[in-house]
């Protein structure tokens, strides 16, 4: 997390171990409460935060990416908007990408995870790049929308954001009229 030191070099992999002292793999498997509130949920939003630590190790879990997949809501990335260490070298693209990978891990090749990618291409700082092209080539919509304010830059405005979810939560997946 941030409160580490800067890593020396990009992050590669990310994996469960059993403790500090005994770094061999761990299988933890996600309860049956909580996969279903993944399946039911309204809206799955991979938030913006220090990549591997708060994101994607919350994918890790057996089970977890079934339960993403097999949800009917809009999956929507929140791009980080300045630099994140974590992400250090990674494009928006390249981060929606590792996201899917790791939620898909052991999925068949049409387990949907996500469907959309917020940004605010004109205000919003992307260290690496957005590289839309890239986006579209996964099969993800990207939702370009004014969500920095002078107050909030370099950082999106969370009212704005809240508001921006509230409005995806309930739309069904792959919805034309979604904002």
């Amino acid at each position: 997390g941030k409160a580490a030191p800067v890593p020396p070099s990009r992050i590669a992999t990310v994996g469960l171990v059993r403790t500090l002292d005994d770094p061999a793999p761990a299988r933890v498997v996600v309860s049956d409460e909580v996969g279903r509130l993944i399946r039911d949920a309204d809206l799955i939003c991979y938030p913006m935060g220090s990549f591997y630590t708060s994101i994607l190790a919350n994918l890790l879990p057996a089970g977890v990416g079934a339960a993403i997949a097999e949800a009917r809501c809009s999956k929507v990335f929140v791009a980080n908007t300045g630099p994140d260490p974590e992400q250090r070298g990674l494009s928006v693209a390249a981060a929606a990408a590792r996201l899917i990978e790791v939620a898909q891990d052991g999925l068949g090749p049409g387990a949907r995870v996500m469907d959309a990618v917020v940004v605010d291409a004109e205000q919003g700082s992307y260290p690496d790049g957005v590289d839309q092209p890239a986006l579209s080539a996964l099969g993800l919509r990207v939702l370009d929308m004014p969500l920095v304010t002078r107050a909030s830059k370099p950082h999106l405005d969370p009212q704005r954001l809240a508001s921006l979810l509230v409005r995806l939560a309930g739309v069904p997946r792959g919805a034309s009229d979604a904002p």
